[in-house]
């Protein structure tokens, strides 16, 4: 895989002579780094700069059990140390050992999530934690889908989670709500977290009925015929 740096000088009538770095876009937009292939071609210099391989995951994603507690705990707690979750005892995730999936590669527990049932049909994803070693692979997004398959499973209206990287559950199909919406039984542990009285977390929900109503109404709707062809003129 190779990546392309380059340095882009032009000439505008608007913004006049500019050096700006960027990359290579294949929508034009409002992007002013967006030019035609002659332009790039005769403006850019481009140098070849090796990008690490990627490599695809091997192992697997499966319930957790008691015996990955301790891996689960020093994974989560490596987080929680630098304030990016909350610490969790071994008797705390031996009680709640059925809500957890883990991944696994080569007998080495890499990655943790836990789905957490509150009420009213609503439960929260916590706990989601991947290992440095196996970052940039899709993994956490391989173990919330886990988790929201899950909560399909039990019949669970809605998802939450409180987080402090919305961009990465906005892609998974989470949108950010105000906190004061949510149910109050969210807040059950809150007061354990050190950021408790300046909470800089982003609340984000995923409506798993709606999404499921969407696909319901989208499966109903009658296919349209076919047009009759055309006839072809006689020349």
């Amino acid at each position: 895989m190779v990546a392309y740096a380059f340095r882009l000088r032009h000439r505008d009538s608007t913004y006049g002579d500019e050096e700006r770095c960027g990359l290579f876009h294949t929508s034009r937009g409002n992007q002013r780094c967006c030019y035609v292939p002659s332009i790039i071609a005769e403006d850019v210099q481009v140098t070849e700069v090796e990008s690490p391989p990627v490599v695809a995951p091997t192992g697997l994603i499966r319930r957790a059990g008691l015996s990955d507690i301790p891996a689960m705990q020093a994974l989560i707690n490596g987080f929680a140390a630098q304030n990016r979750m909350l610490f969790r005892s071994a008797a705390e995730l031996a009680e709640f050992i059925d809500e957890y999936l883990v991944y696994l590669e080569a007998d080495r527990l890499l990655g943790v999530c836990g789905l957490h049932p509150v009420a009213g049909g609503l439960a929260e994803v916590r706990g989601l934690a991947v290992s440095q070693d196996a970052g940039g692979h899709g993994l956490g997004k391989q173990l919330v889908e886990g988790c929201v398959s899950r909560a399909r499973e039990l019949g669970l209206s809605k998802v939450y989670t409180l987080t402090l990287v919305p961009g990465f559950f906005e892609k998974l199909g989470f949108y950010q709500v105000d906190k004061s919406t949510l149910h109050l039984k969210v807040w059950y542990e809150c007061y354990r977290c050190p950021k408790f009285a300046a909470c800089d977390e982003i609340a984000m929900v995923r409506p798993l009925d709606l999404e499921d109503a969407g696909m319901l109404a989208l499966s109903s709707v009658p296919s349209r015929p076919a047009l009759p062809a055309r006839p072809t003129p006689n020349r």
